[in-house]
């Protein structure tokens, strides 16, 4: 071993006293040496690395690009300068949360729906919902699906590509809509003082990696199991065990979920404190007066057929629950039920491309916000529907709008609260331009009294069944 170390280093020492013909003063001797170059059939030749070096921009632009940040070089001033943060129709929801290190946006998303209901009815000046709380169950009812799943496949070879989705991330933070209404239905809602978030909600990368560890290590056990002729039921048992370790993980890391709490406000009006209450989470979701069950997916994906309804197979955290109902419609339907709601006072969930044309700091998203073509020399658009389908588009973050800008009838821009905490943007509120929505925004999700009667019909067709590993669900779970 050490006479390979003392090779290595020398050779290094050899090597590095050889002239390099790139510090050559002049070019051509790079060049030149390129033409040593073997190619066989559809490989880069020493010809096109000649044209290539040729049409390479001057030495100008190279010192200045390489030095900086391409979205601060490419950034429209234009679209900065003229942006203001008034709106013509405003809900007030609230302080904005922070989901921190996690990928919990649409739980945050979610319950921050929910949040105005409690203002409402409790007369209260601010609430936010515990989404630890729900995390929990999340978590919990991910792995047990996981399980479900792991014994449904449990004759597939282990490379079978519907298996491998499920190995790939068995209990990840993302998830859909439906996640967490599904969750909210069945487990209820507590305020954030009734379970407090923890260092692991906060941030999960550890607690995922040991929680996924312990569950591919119990599918490998039931999958054995299986082989041994071991009956449904049986692993069944088996995955009871599973999942009392995992409930035992989760209580460690996020502390276990009261199964009742001490309700207490404080009233905007006069500032006085209620008296204490005792209740169960589903007690306090109850008294909210709201239907989860009424509230709609509605899509706007040119990658499908419009006027369709989808659903994606397995696309749900619980098993016991129904995959995600998709209703594809066109954008100028979408925007319409998107903005009836918000005029009623109904904030609307939704999905987007958070990747793209987005100033994180500053809360803009608009389309061709960084003109990456006119500064590189290079055109980088592609339509919304190629985006989706070669990957470089998907929905994988949820947020909330929560208000319009109408100008002359014609909504411009949309008010976004975000989960990122008080810092970016508005106090935490980001601007969405309306020409963003158009080629980033994929789903919104809306009470039916606000959709048309053909948009809910929809529902009545029999479902087109996508597969598990269509984009859409493979990148917001994750």
């Amino acid at each position: 071993m050490l006479k390979k170390i003392l090779w290595a280093t020398t050779a290094c020492m050899v090597l590095s006293l050889a002239p390099c013909p790139a510090f050559c003063a002049d070019n051509s001797t790079a060049v030149t040496t390129s033409t040593s170059i073997v190619s066989g059939v559809g490989g880069i030749n020493a010809d096109m690395l000649k044209k290539f070096s040729a049409s390479k921009p001057y030495d100008g632009k190279i010192n200045a690009v390489s030095a900086q940040n391409l979205n601060d070089l490419s950034e429209k001033r234009s679209v900065l300068q003229s942006k203001d943060k008034f709106f013509s129709t405003k809900i007030d929801t609230g302080a904005v949360s922070d989901q921190k290190r996690s990928g919990r946006c649409w739980l945050f998303a979610a319950l921050g729906m929910l949040s105005p209901k409690v203002v409402e009815k409790y007369a209260v000046a601010d609430f936010e919902f515990s989404q630890n709380y729900n995390t929990f169950y999340d978590k919990l009812e991910k792995a047990n699906m996981f399980y479900e799943m792991m014994i449904k496949y449990a004759d597939r070879d282990i490379m079978d590509r519907n298996l491998r989705i499920w190995l790939k991330d068995p209990v990840s933070d993302g998830g859909h809509w439906t996640y967490a209404s599904d969750i909210i239905e069945k487990y209820g809602v507590v305020p954030n003082y009734a379970m407090a978030e923890t260092v692991h909600s906060n941030n999960t990368t550890t607690m995922n990696y040991v929680l996924e560890g312990l569950l591919r290590k119990h599918a490998a056990e039931i999958r054995d199991l299986a082989k041994q002729g071991k009956s449904v039921d049986e692993l069944r048992q088996v995955k009871e065990k599973d999942l009392s370790e995992v409930y035992s993980l989760l209580s460690m890391c996020l502390g276990e979920p009261p199964q009742k709490f001490n309700l207490r406000f404080e009233t905007k009006k006069d500032k006085k404190i209620t008296e204490s209450k005792m209740v169960t989470p589903v007690e306090f979701y109850k008294s909210l007066g709201v239907n989860l069950k009424d509230y709609i997916s509605i899509f706007s994906n040119p990658a499908w057929n419009y006027n369709e309804y989808y659903v994606i197979e397995n696309n749900r955290n619980m098993y016991d629950s129904k995959d995600l109902p998709m209703i594809n419609i066109e954008m100028d339907k979408f925007k319409a039920a998107a903005k009836a709601s918000i005029k009623a006072g109904e904030p609307v969930w939704f999905a987007a491309d958070a990747s793209h044309d987005m100033d994180r700091k500053l809360g803009v998203m608009y389309e061709d916000l960084y003109d990456y073509s006119s500064l590189l020399g290079i055109n980088t658009k592609m339509p919304k529907r190629e985006r989706y389908l070669y990957g470089s588009s998907i929905a994988n973050h949820a947020m909330l709008v929560t208000g319009y800008d109408e100008v002359n009838g014609k909504i411009t821009k949309w008010c976004v609260k975000n989960s990122w905490g008080k810092t970016p943007g508005d106090s935490g509120y980001f601007t969405m331009y309306d020409n963003w929505v158009d080629d980033n925004v994929y789903q919104f999700i809306v009470n039916k009294k606000y959709l048309s009667k053909d948009v809910l019909d929809l529902l009545n067709k029999t479902p087109i069944v996508l597969p598990e590993y269509d984009l859409m669900r493979e990148n917001l779970n994750k």
